[in-house]
């Protein structure tokens, strides 16, 4: 959806930090993890500002 706006960098950050939060075995449940939608989505963001 980004992309459509013409977002491309901030689409790729995202793409990016949803990459590292699962390569890093963060996990919803929904996918056999144990994270809850909060702790993934904090994640996420915590990856987001850290770059």
């Amino acid at each position: 959806m980004f992309e459509h706006f013409g977002l491309n960098d901030e689409a790729k950050a995202i793409h990016r930090a949803i990459e590292t939060t699962t390569a890093n075995g963060t996990h919803s449940r929904d996918i056999g993890g144990t994270a809850s939608t909060t702790e993934v989505t904090a994640a996420i963001i915590k990856h987001l500002l850290d770059n």
